[in-house]
């Protein structure tokens, strides 16, 4: 099961498994804070009420399973608990919330059994944990207009939070007062106070605190500040308290600190060895949790931190000692202690290492490792061993096996004769002993590749400004910056070590720089500061180390895995790509140059894998096998999902695809340049319509561009091209022109597809030639010419008839009844979309009934019929949401956009055009683009923005002229038209609107409002003005109506 975190203390924010989710509905995110929060079951009635109060029953449920298929489509379908009339969140283990951390570290504070007017060192450390966590106040920034009782409760929660907080902070300004460390009790106590300047109990600590701290003018000034906020404020003067304090100041009869001391018992922190750190700890809150909470777990005796060198391990389990020795005492009343094991060459030697740690009374007459059991015997204690690796590979022994039963055996016999004594250990590889719990340490949370805003919440990112400022103290991420930031952590896969190296840089290169030069290779990353390890100078020479100690078997294998990107699913593309045994797999993973993620998933850190990968590069005849292998694997994963892809299974298909779509890439890319016939034929269909469904059009044409250009040179050479050779450059050239055609590019893709329908007719390839006229059926239709789109529908159907081949039919008649549509025969429209959808229902095709309800949806908005429209609409998009189909989302924001002006809605209808025209440029279908444009401009029209709908409108007008769309263009006309008749430019509308009337690319939907407007013109003119008019317009060419008059 994946990582869920909800951070809700400031501006809500979601993660899942460490990523920043986007969730576009507010009533989305506010229903999970509210179920997350409540920690409650809710019924769909209740939470329909409270989010949609305005709304009668059957509309706020219908919402609500909207909002709630907008949080499934985020957080995915496992996170809740749903059932037909109630709902709640799922509490796992791998679920986290700041608000219930926050709460639950108070709760556990208030628990100790001790005076609640005293503290004790547990309960600093739990409070000092609590205000840290609590970044702002709940859910800041965010409302509901619309929803009084969500705000209300919302309010509630705010309150109930801003006590607990000002509760932590007076107890933690108290508490280290009493110790006497003012450095910490002065910033709390400030704290609390910059919450209500006008709290005087705050003023008076503050007062105190200074005066203690010998900054008697400072808690003289801090009497004034509070006598003026009172004054200005309130209208009064300080309580009589207030000022006895400020006149026992002045006089020196303030009580010394021992007088507040008093009331609090301490017991002094545990003894500790640990090294003082240079550099201040930071993020990783939900690791440390969790190793805190293995720690107190009676079972858990051996903890193992394992990970990649330079992940940041000793310094995790250096944090969670230290918070350990604040945070649980009672565990470990005698004491921690640290034992770096780096220096070390022998197994031999951790006995002395263990000995040397715990003091000065081992002596040498008795054997060490007696006298370390006898002295933990009966102790409480906590023993971290750094870098335990070292050990395990030791050249002095003569085999791995000896070297691990060595370093091993004394840890096993420690742990059987001190039952009290618990160890946590760094390793980059597992002791394998019975008992012995791992903790996966991965790098620091980086951003997603294209965020360039808010990256400070990542601990990559914090980081490297962290390490940035050690050598450029003004240092911040300026806006054109932000991108090689983000790529720089990226690339080092969040490593902590690759991150500060790159950052000391700063002082030479710019982000920019660093990013290139560290992606040309790991030397870049080195050091030469000299509290640094010699074995973390350089990244390199981290992984140096790592690859000594694999086998040669490990190394050849680990070679060829590099090949893949973005890692790989299952043992058996190991196995086939590298000849990986399942043993080998786990040695790689237990040796931290693989991570087997929950889900089955086996990854290498990308910086790690540049390294191997520069290995495999020695050994080119490795290389070449490693890559044809690679290649030939997924292009039979592409091929064994065809099938599913245009059936039931698509949506499941279509992701599975994705999630292995840098692999998929990549073989592609091999096969191209290999001109391996065989995998391009297997790749092709699932990989172009991977590209189609999510809008990847300009990828996809490129990809193709160049497959095109491959295979065309190679039959050049090539007196007689073997047949099935040149079907598969048919089918490059046929879903090349397919994706020019999404691009809007007509006239090219026109071009490509005559060129592929007429191969496919020399090579008789039926269904082919039946998809290549369906294909061009569309492009013809997007240029406006209705009867020849027709004909080419028609012989499309006629061809999948005879062939029996359902898929061609229902794709024609697709293209038929857009054409029916569109020429305002809507009852031929409707027979022919509900044709569609029935076969799509039959095959379980889920794009075709996408695209079938659009049409029927389309059909019902023109036919005036706008609740049918909307709940086809509504089913269409879910639908869309569900595959993540961007063009079809596309399309349905434009069909809801126009039936929202259609009914008068004109603000809901510019705000849904403006959401379609973002997903049109994003996925650059410039069709699209006009339409979203078109559509600004006649919500803009409605609501009496005439400068805003000309711009639109132009906007329109120029980009359908770019790609030729005419509908598109002589449909915006039709808006300019009303535009020029509402500016007073009546007769300039009557020619417009003649020329209009007659073209015979204006679609009848268009044509109607057309009409209408041409009607109320010709009462407001005068015949001896209108008929002239009309005239010149019917004598006009299109060009001529552009740019807007």
């Amino acid at each position: 099961m994946s990582n869920l975190a909800l951070y809700l203390l400031g501006a809500p924010r979601i993660e899942l498994d460490g990523t920043v989710v986007v969730i576009g509905r507010r009533k989305a995110v506010a229903l999970a804070a509210y179920l997350a929060v409540t920690g409650e079951r809710h019924s769909r009635t209740a939470l329909a009420r409270l989010f949609w109060p305005e709304s009668d029953p059957p509309h706020a449920l219908a919402a609500l399973r909207l909002a709630l298929l907008t949080l499934k489509e985020a957080i995915g379908e496992e996170w809740l608990e749903i059932e037909r009339t109630s709902l709640a969140l799922c509490r796992t283990p791998d679920y986290w919330s700041d608000v219930t951390h926050f709460r639950h570290l108070l709760i556990g504070c208030e628990a100790h059994t001790h005076s609640p007017d005293s503290v004790c060192p547990n309960c600093l450390a739990l409070l000092t944990n609590a205000v840290l966590i609590y970044r702002d106040d709940f859910m800041a920034g965010f409302t509901l207009r619309d929803s009084s009782a969500f705000d209300d409760w919302q309010s509630f929660q705010c309150q109930d939070l801003q006590r607990r907080l000002d509760y932590a902070l007076e107890k933690l300004s108290l508490g280290y007062g009493a110790r006497g460390e003012l450095h910490h009790a002065v910033p709390f106590a400030q704290r609390w106070l910059n919450r209500d300047p006008l709290n005087e109990s705050a003023h008076r600590l503050l007062m105190r605190l200074y005066t203690w701290n010998k900054q008697r003018e400072a808690a003289l000034r801090q009497y004034q500040r509070c006598r003026e906020a009172l004054e200005q404020e309130l209208g009064r003067f300080p309580e009589e308290e207030t000022d006895q304090l400020y006149h026992a100041i002045i006089e020196d009869r303030l009580p010394p600190l021992d007088g507040l001391s008093s009331s609090f018992s301490f017991r002094p922190l545990l003894s500790h060895n640990l090294p003082s750190q240079s550099t201040p700890f930071l993020g990783r809150e939900r690791e440390l949790a969790k190793l805190l909470a293995l720690l107190r777990d009676p079972a858990c005796r051996l903890l193992t931190l394992v990970g990649v060198g330079g992940a940041g391990k000793t310094r995790l389990a250096l944090q969670a000692a230290a918070d350990v020795a604040i945070q649980d005492a009672e565990a470990f009343v005698d004491g921690i202690r640290f034992v770096s094991l780096a220096s070390l060459t022998s197994p031999d030697l951790l006995g002395s290492a263990i000995a040397r740690s715990l003091g000065p009374s081992f002596h040498g007459q008795v054997d060490v490792e007696a006298q370390i059991l006898d002295y933990l015997e009966d102790r409480r204690m906590l023993l971290v061993l750094d870098n335990f690796e070292h050990l395990l590979s030791s050249p002095i022994s003569s085999s791995r096996l000896e070297r691990g039963a060595k370093a091993a055996g004394l840890i096993a016999r420690i742990l059987g004769s001190a039952p009290q004594v618990k160890m946590m250990v760094t390793s980059r590889e597992p002791l394998d002993l019975q008992g012995e719990w791992l903790f996966e340490v991965t790098g620091l949370k980086c951003p997603p590749a294209d965020r360039t805003e808010a990256l400070e919440q990542y601990d990559a990112i914090r980081l490297f400004l962290q390490s940035a400022r050690r050598v450029q103290p003004d240092f911040r991420v300026l806006e054109d910056e932000a991108p090689f930031v983000v790529r720089i952590c990226r690339f080092l896969d969040g490593l902590p070590l690759g991150i500060e190296l790159a950052a000391a840089w700063l002082q030479m290169f710019t982000c920019q720089e660093i990013a290139q030069r560290i992606e040309q290779g790991l030397c870049f990353l080195d050091t030469s500061l000299r509290d640094v390890p010699e074995r973390h100078r350089s990244l390199r020479a981290v992984f140096d180390h790592s690859w000594d100690l694999l086998s040669d078997e490990e190394k050849d294998v680990c070679r060829c895995l590099s090949v893949f990107r973005g890692g790989f699913r299952g043992e058996a593309a190991a196995e086939q790509v590298a000849g990986a045994s399942l043993p080998t797999l786990l040695s790689l993973i237990r040796k931290s140059f693989l991570h087997l993620d929950p889900d089955g998933r086996y990854a290498m850190p990308e910086v790690l894998r540049r390294y191997v990968e520069g290995k495999l590069d020695q050994h080119p005849q490795q290389k070449a096998l490693a890559r044809e292998r690679h290649c030939e694997y997924y292009a039979e994963f592409l091929h064994q999902r065809h099938g599913d892809i245009e059936g039931r299974n698509q949506r499941q298909a279509l992701e599975e695809i994705r999630k292995e779509l840098e692999n998929v890439r990549v073989g592609w890319e091999w096969a191209v340049k290999q001109v391996n016939m065989e995998a391009i034929d297997k790749a092709i269909g699932s990989l172009c319509h991977l590209y189609e469904m999510h809008g990847w059009f300009q990828e996809g044409e490129e990809l193709l561009t160049r497959a095109w250009e491959a295979l065309s040179e190679s039959m050049q050479a090539m007196n007689d091209p073997p047949t099935r050779d040149l079907l598969i450059l048919a089918r490059v050239i046929d879903w090349r022109g397919w994706l020019c055609y999404l691009l809007s590019r007509f006239e090219q893709a026109r071009d490509l597809l005559e060129t592929s329908y007429a191969m496919f007719c020399r090579l008789d390839e039926q269904e082919a030639r039946a998809l290549s006229l369906k294909n061009l059926g569309n492009v013809t239709t997007s240029l406006g010419e209705y009867a020849a789109a027709r004909k080419l529908f028609q012989k499309s159907v006629s061809i999948s008839k005879r062939a029996d081949d359902q898929v061609g039919i229902g794709w024609g008649f697709d293209g038929l009844g857009y054409i029916a549509e569109a020429m305002g025969e809507y009852a031929r429209a409707r027979r022919l979309y509900q044709r569609c959808l029935g076969i799509w229902k039959e095959l379980g095709n889920p794009e075709g009934i996408t695209w079938s309800l659009m049409g029927l949806g389309s059909v019902a908005e023109a036919s005036g019929e706008q609740n049918e429209a909307k709940d086809l609409f509504d089913d269409c998009m879910a639908h869309c949401t569900k595959s993540d189909n961007q063009q079809g989302i596309g399309w349905c924001l434009d069909g809801l956009s126009r039936l929202a002006e259609g009914s008068g809605n004109y603000e809901e209808a510019k705000r849904l055009a403006g959401r379609g025209l973002a997903i049109f440029q994003e996925i650059g279908d410039r069709s699209g683009i006009a339409i979203g444009f078109r559509n600004l401009g006649f919500a803009s029209l409605a609501l009496g923005d005439y400068r805003e709908a000309r711009d639109a409108f132009q906007r329109a007008i120029d980009m359908a002229q770019d790609v030729k769309a005419i509908p598109v263009l002589v449909d915006t006309l039709v808006g300019v038209a009303d535009l020029l008749a509402a500016e007073g430019e009546a007769e300039q509308a009557v020619e417009l609107l003649a020329f209009l009337l007659r073209h015979p690319a204006t679609t009848a939907r268009y044509k109607k409002r057309a009409q209408r407007l041409h009607t109320a013109l010709s009462s407001r003119l005068s015949p001896q003005a209108f008929r002239p008019a009309e005239a010149r317009g019917e004598a006009r060419t299109l060009e001529s109506f552009t740019p807007i008059p």
